[in-house]
């Protein structure tokens, strides 16, 4: 630019002669405001303060004897005082000057830009870049921490005596709390594949489940309900109805036993009251036990998000779950931030013995609901007494050695985040690695999270052989894959059925209603799941599973998906036996044959599918010797075993090429009131008498 030392850039060499120095501004600050504390310094970091905890070790709280106190034994334990709006004389729990160094090492940042804040946090925390992974969020990571570090203990669930709680036949339940967007409830659904059933309450707004964005895991086998109201409810979980009706409707869906875990993971802004986030939350935590305990099933498990646990009320919510699961313990994740006061409880095998607590902790947030109005000068300060914890050491020390050590590491990553909103050039190298390193031991693969493509159905089947639409194909070499319409069915992205749809009756006279329902036949891919080469009777245990996770009662847009009745061969008469002779509306008072199926409706049969199990050119036999089935190749002399092969299992493809149907055209008769036209037509009779002759 011809720039001379001592002279300016000005034509005539005028102007200014000095550098432009570089602008010191920080955030969003006006030019040479300075935040006391914060100001840029070369401040250096000792990154060997802080130890890098890739193998991370679980405490848990001495166990109880078992004992728990009655109903009114508790109630006296309750202590409504004075509303308390500080924290700082909580000492009974925690080291007095741990205490101090938290609060006052939180009340640094109050007079720092929380874009600063967020940016130095970042930089400074070395586990910040494992951040949600493929998954909605950071707490699906948080899950899937917690998951793994306690051997799985949540989605493959075992019981005290190491037996996995869950059948091979059956469905993982699990309610998940507090939890918009629902990030852990992601988590659970990828984990499992589809074969787990979960239920969601959460406030309705802006902080609702966010299902559409569930790209890891089917939401389809996932449920919300808002308490009063089901679906157009408020999800309020400090109202006692919203409680009881959420609590109805799980049992009811989950075969009247409760769901074998209850996750929770609710909070709300406190900003410019950090320091008194856990009074703030009393009721929150409260809630959340409740409703958790009570939708459990003995034996579940139960997680819920912490902040302090300084006041005596906070002690003795932990204390009563102590009382009533065999394991609790307090775990704060790596996946946590390590400068927020963000902890876990974890409790491990409800007992059977929990109705007293249920109940007190039902009339204690009654009591808070009471002294919630902006009148009430008084709160609930004691749920336990004082002394019961006290001299119950185990418990005591346990509380105090935790806030203590989770409270040191606290202040530590406060002061190394001031550090780095001081010094702009500072940053945790060691972020990628620690990624890698906890995302393999997790089980997680690192990936980036991307949003499912649509892809032509004909597209799909042939790669096969994605969710907002299901596609249908007649199955004519010729025919064309369409939308589905008419009709509304949600079902997981790669999933692959065959199916039939049927107009199911209900009632009768007057009053009879018709329905469009799918009757799912068989699979080939569940969830992305290839079933194609198990035996049928392993495929139809795998449909009914999904099919019962699929169902929601608090759809009514949604078809339903019917499980017909698939019964043995020898067993046939049990399913002539339902056949019935009934008025049908629009039928002019005649008499229809109809057939009663499991779901209490009824349908008009046209015939029977037969299906073999067995693939050419295996047969099976009963060996009258024996009393057992057992498997022989035609075509291979002594090749008889009472074991089932992989040779001998039928394919869902052989299954299709090798069946038969029996059609019940006019004067086949397999109804008592029928008549039988011609012996060349066979009959109920003869399908039973042929048989039971090969027997």
């Amino acid at each position: 630019m011809g720039y001379t030392e001592g002279t300016g850039l000005g034509k005539h060499g005028q102007g200014r002669q000095q550098i432009v120095e570089t602008s010191k501004q920080r955030g969003r600050r006006g030019l040479g405001h300075v935040v006391e504390g914060f100001e840029p310094a070369d401040i250096e970091w000792n990154f060997e303060k802080e130890q890098i905890i890739l193998d991370e070790e679980v405490e848990w709280i001495p166990p109880s004897d078992g004992t728990v106190p009655s109903l009114e034994e508790m109630m006296q334990w309750k202590v409504i005082g004075p509303k308390k709006r500080t924290i700082d004389d909580e000492t009974t729990y925690c080291n007095e000057k741990v205490l101090q160094n938290i609060l006052s090492s939180k009340s640094v940042f109050d007079i720092l830009e929380s874009e600063e804040m967020r940016r130095a946090r970042t930089r400074s925390n070395p586990y910040e870049t494992i951040r949600g992974a493929f998954f909605l969020n950071r707490a699906a990571m948080k899950m899937a921490n917690m998951d793994a570090v306690m051997d799985f203990m949540f989605t493959n669930p075992h019981d005290s005596q190491g037996r996995p709680m869950v059948g091979s036949n059956e469905l993982l339940y699990f309610a998940d709390i507090c939890a918009g967007p629902g990030g852990f409830s992601e988590y659970v659904l990828w984990r499992r594949k589809g074969e787990c059933k979960g239920f969601g309450m959460t406030l309705k707004g802006q902080n609702d489940f966010k299902l559409e964005d569930f790209f890891a895991g089917p939401s389809e086998m996932f449920e919300p309900h808002y308490g009063v109201g089901g679906l157009h409810g408020d999800g309020d979980i400090f109202r006692p109805d919203n409680q009881e009706a959420f609590i109805s409707f799980v049992r009811r869906n989950s075969d009247g036993k409760g769901v074998h875990f209850v996750m929770a993971d609710g909070g709300f802004s406190v900003e410019g009251q950090e320091n008194i986030q856990e009074i703030l939350s009393k009721q929150l935590y409260l809630c959340q036990f409740l409703v958790a305990v009570s939708v459990l099933r003995e034996g579940g498990h139960f997680v819920c998000k912490l902040f302090d646990l300084f006041t005596p009320f906070s002690a003795g919510l932990v204390y009563l779950m102590r009382l009533i699961f065999d394991s609790v313990c307090i775990f704060k994740p790596v996946t946590s931030r390590p400068a927020n006061s963000e902890r876990y409880i974890v409790c491990k095998g409800l007992r059977a013995n929990c109705k007293p607590v249920i109940d007190y902790m039902d009339a204690v947030n009654r009591d808070l609901c009471s002294c919630s109005s902006t009148l009430s000068e008084t709160d609930v300060n004691h749920i336990v007494d004082q002394d019961v914890m006290l001299d119950d050491a185990a418990f005591f020390t346990y509380i105090y050695n935790s806030n203590v050590k989770l409270g040191k590491r606290q202040i530590l990553n406060l002061r190394k985040i001031q550090a780095f909103a001081q010094n702009v050039d500072l940053y945790e190298v060691r972020q990628s690695e620690v990624r890698r390193k906890c995302l393999e031991k997790w089980q997680v693969p690192d990936e980036v999270r991307a949003a499912p493509t649509r892809q032509d159905p004909k597209v799909v089947f042939e790669t096969l052989l994605k969710k907002s639409v299901v596609f249908c194909w007649d199955g004519r070499s010729h025919g064309r894959w369409r939308k589905l319409e008419g009709m509304r069915v949600e079902l997981p992205t790669q999933t692959l059925l065959e199916v039939e749809f049927v107009v199911e009756l209900r009632g009768e006279g007057k009053g009879q209603r018709r329905l469009t329902t799918v009757h799912v036949m068989d699979a080939l891919f569940l969830c992305g799941k290839d079933v194609r080469h198990r035996h049928f009777r392993e495929r139809q245990d795998c449909l009914q599973k999904f099919v019962k996770a699929l169902h929601k009662e608090t759809r009514s847009d949604l078809a339903k998906l019917v499980m017909p009745d698939a019964i043995r061969l020898e067993d046939a008469t049990h399913l002539f036996d339902k056949l019935e002779m009934m008025k049908v509306k629009g039928s002019a008072n005649q008499l229809r044959l109809c057939f009663l199926s499991h779901t209490g409706n009824y349908f008009h049969p046209t015939g029977i599918d037969l299906i073999k199990t067995v693939k050419e050119p295996w047969s099976m036999a009963l060996s009258k010797k024996a009393g057992r089935k057992y498997w022989f190749n035609k075509r291979m002399p002594n090749s008889s075993t009472f074991d089932c092969h992989a040779e001998c299992i039928a394919t869902f493809r052989d299954s299709k090429l090798s069946s038969l149907r029996w059609n019940w055209s006019p004067g086949v008769k397999v109804h008592d009131s029928q008549q039988h036209i011609g012996d060349s037509v066979p009959s109920r009779d003869d399908f039973v008498r042929y048989i039971m002759e090969k027997k």
